[in-house]
């Protein structure tokens, strides 16, 4: 396991916070409601909230990564060289690009999800590597 960088100070604030699908801003949240809020509280960026269909297993996959791609489109996709704390890194999970991280020292996001309280992790490791979809300024 590799040690993050020094982070900025707020990610800590963050981490441990549970998941949950529809989540419950600040107690809870989804890996969306985590990027929107820490993009909000901390950053002052306001981004909009996600409208597309929640997580409803295998059968809802294609839904959710049609809305996912879409919502997506609304933001600059950028090289992974470009990436710098605050950008989005967009994730494929069960085979779809449905998860977003926030990008908080080059290699490294905040994240939560499904199982996983929020947390820091190098998104470069050969568990994430793969999932890479692009990167995304909002």
């Amino acid at each position: 396991m590799r040690t993050p960088p020094p982070l900025p100070a707020y990610v800590a604030n963050y981490v441990g916070v549970p998941y949950a699908d529809q989540g419950s801003p600040p107690k809870s949240f989804n890996c969306w409601q985590l990027f929107a809020h820490v993009q909000r509280c901390e950053r002052g960026v306001m981004l909009p909230d996600y409208d597309g269909p929640a997580w409803a297993g295998r059968a809802g996959l294609v839904a959710m990564r049609d809305a996912a791609e879409a919502f997506a489109a609304g933001f600059r996709a950028i090289s992974p060289i470009e990436a710098d704390e605050g950008d989005a890194v967009l994730l494929r999970q069960s085979g779809a690009p449905i998860h977003i991280g926030l990008v908080v020292a080059p290699g490294w996001m905040l994240h939560t999800n499904k199982g996983v309280d929020a947390c820091v992790e190098c998104y470069r490791d050969a568990h994430w590597t793969h999932r890479i979809v692009g990167f995304y300024r909002p």
